[in-house]
Formats: structure tokens, sequence, C-alpha cells
């Protein structure tokens, strides 16, 4: 049970933090430390303080310190990620997600997070499907469409980058960094089509075989945008897999029984409750799953087009 005066000090600090007093918030904070220093609520808010206060070492400190004290501390776990990002720190960072995202897989903040981890380190392959399933769990996430947008232009791929800006622009129209990435994206297609050859090939050089390096580039891109699309329909194939089989057991398991609790029910009134009851408890069970297949079928779909 918290003291009177360690909950003097949090109500203090979170006082100073809305006044935006964030160096006096983290002397309230400490001060509080001192009375009870196994408060996980008390070091995820100091962690928090420090992130936006730019000092990442302490933050880290934080972060982990809430880990040891509650080792599922989903929201901790994803914080610390992103930190580590801050710092540059691309590899641990999603070392430390893929746990995260492991015990929870609805966490747009978590895909979003490994998405710019793998982008800093050029793995577009992998960036990709994280940015997807961040805009997935979280459509209105006007971050994920512009930072998938700066990967199709890491990898030379302006018409898809154009798309994903004009996306977040239309959730957030003052998004200036969606707006400079879609004016960026557009020059580039503008510089591309300046230096087309208008006779629609390259002319030969004096000596040598010409050497036609655009249709070299549309390769190298065919390749990685073919590579994203083999592992984000790997992805979806498990995921759809999963939810067949498990629809497929608990039909057999919840449905079948309920079925046949209907049937002695029509000839035993006092029956009738208990299976309408075992019955909508399993339709409760089983609509839901046939809604997330047809939710998976569409994305499949949705990406189909999408790489066209």
């Amino acid at each position: 049970m918290p003291t009177e005066q360690f909950v003097e000090h949090c109500q203090r600090a979170r006082e100073l933090m809305r006044g935006g007093k964030l160096s006096a918030a983290v002397e309230a904070f400490e001060a509080a430390r001192k009375i009870d220093d196994e408060d996980v609520a008390l070091h995820e808010q100091l962690a928090v303080l420090h992130f936006q206060m730019g000092q990442y070492e302490p933050a880290i400190e934080r972060f982990e310190h809430v880990l040891r004290l509650d080792p599922k501390h989903n929201s901790a776990m994803i914080n610390l990620g992103a930190v580590h990002n801050k710092q540059g720190n691309y590899t641990r960072s999603i070392e430390v997600l893929r746990k995260a995202i492991a015990m929870n897989r609805k966490s747009a903040e978590g895909f979003y997070n490994l998405g710019l981890a793998h982008r800093k380190l050029k793995q577009w392959n992998m960036a990709i499907p994280a940015y997807k399933e961040a805009i997935r769990l979280e459509p209105t996430m006007a971050e994920a469409y512009q930072n998938l947008g700066n990967v199709y232009l890491d990898m030379g791929n302006p018409t898809q980058a154009i798309s994903q800006f004009k996306k977040a622009l239309e959730i957030r129209p003052d998004f200036e960094r969606a707006r400079r990435g879609l004016a960026k994206a557009e020059l580039t297609i503008s510089d591309q089509r300046k230096n087309e050859n208008p006779f629609g090939r390259l002319v030969k050089p004096p000596t040598g075989e010409a050497v036609d390096h655009t249709s070299q580039q549309q390769k190298q891109l065919s390749d990685d945008d073919r590579e994203s699309d083999r592992h984000l329909l790997h992805q979806l194939s498990e995921e759809l897999e999963l939810e067949a089989r498990a629809l497929q057991e608990m039909l057999l398991e919840r449905m079948e029984p309920s079925l046949k609790l209907l049937g002695k029910a029509i000839s035993d009134e006092n029956n009738v409750a208990a299976a309408r009851r075992k019955f909508q408890q399993a339709y409760a069970e089983f609509a839901p799953r046939v809604k997330r297949i047809s939710r998976l079928m569409k994305h499949l779909r949705t990406h189909e087009t999408e790489m066209r």
C-alpha cells in the first residue's frame, strides 16, 4: 500500500509534467523512489520523462527496471525498443521488439518501431511487412504510411512511395514530413522521365555495347518487391492456416455438441434453454474467427492488387 507521502510526490510530479516542467517532475518522482523503489508505474513514467528530455541512457535504465519488476510489461518493452532506435542501436531494438510482439501481436506500435529498425538497417523485405502490419492493426496511423513511403523511396520505387504518402496525407492533411516525401517522390519520377530516351531505347555508344541501366534497375526493384511480397504472403498464409485449423477444431469441439443438444431439446422442452445458451456461446466464438479469416483474405487480395 503506497504511503501518503509517496502518493503526494507522484501527484506533484504529474502536475509538473502537465505544466511542462520536466526536470522538476523527474526530481519529484525520484523523491517518491526513495520511499518505494518497486512501483512499476513510477519507473515507467520516469522512463518516459527521460525519453521526452532526450536522456536515452536513463530512459533505458528505467524501462529495464520495469521489466525486471514485471517481465511481461509489454508497453515498457516496446518503448525500450523505441529508445534503442533513437540511439541508433537497431539490432538490439529488433531483438527487444520481437519479444514484445511475440507476447502481443496486436501492438501496432510494436510493428511500427520494428519497421523503423529494419529500415535503418536497409532490410527492406522486413521493414515493408512490419509497417503493413502496423497499418492493418491501426489503419489511421499516418506515420506508418509515411515511413512505408520512405522505404519505397529508399528502394527506388517512387510510384509506390507516392501512394503511401498520399494515404498519410488523407489521414493528416497537415503532415509535413509526408508532404515533403510526396514532393520528393514526384520529383524523382519527373527526373526519370526526363532521362528517358525519346526513341524508347538507348543509343549505342561509339565503342562497346549499350548497357540499359534503367532496365537493370527495374529488374533489381522487381526482385526486392518480389522478396517483400513473398515474406508478407508467407506471413498471411501462416495466419490463415492457423485460423482455419482453429475454426475446424471449434466446429468439432463446440458446434457439433451444441447441435446434438439442440436435437435432444426438440424432444425434451426442459433442455431448450440450456441448448440455446450452449449454441449462443459456441456461435460467439465461431463468428469472430470467420470474420478474421475474411479480413485476412481481403488483406491478401489488396496486397496482390498493390503488387501488380
